[in-house]
């Protein structure tokens, strides 16, 4: 069902998969490394398909692209255009509240002191990580 090296969630009819080797890649980059493969930066919607991303999340050093951004670092949204409040589900890694800088805001998963799974918000055209990438079966 799923191209080799992608996994597939029933609960979500959506095919997983991860670079997780280099190149790291900025958000731009990655969400177009995703449409190639025909989906997107994963996202989520739902307190399942949150836990379900978290699952692929290695090492709790690293930080991976996920596909939610914003233009003010205030208000989220996916890259399918559904608005999310991102609070509902994890916290900031850095003090409670996202980094404040001009230009859109992407969100990522990564770990701060202790903190496993929280947010990180970096310029979407310069930082780089890895990649979680979602493609839609039905």
């Amino acid at each position: 069902m799923c191209s080799p090296g992608w996994s597939y969630n029933p609960t979500t009819g959506a095919c997983y998969g991860v670079n997780k080797l280099p190149p790291r890649l900025s958000w731009m980059g990655a969400e177009e490394y995703c449409e190639k493969s025909g989906g997107h930066l994963a996202s989520f919607q739902t307190q399942e398909e949150y836990e379900h991303l978290l699952s692929y999340f290695f090492v709790s050093w690293d930080e991976m692209w996920i596909g939610i951004y914003s233009d003010d670092g205030e208000k989220w949204k996916t890259v399918e255009g559904h608005e999310i409040d991102i609070l509902k589900f994890g916290k900031w890694c850095t003090n409670g509240y996202p980094g404040k800088f001009d230009g859109k805001h992407c969100l990522g998963f990564g770990s701060t002191e202790g903190v496993n799974h929280c947010f990180h918000n970096h310029d979407c055209s310069t930082y780089k990580m890895r990649i979680i990438c979602k493609k839609q079966i039905f």
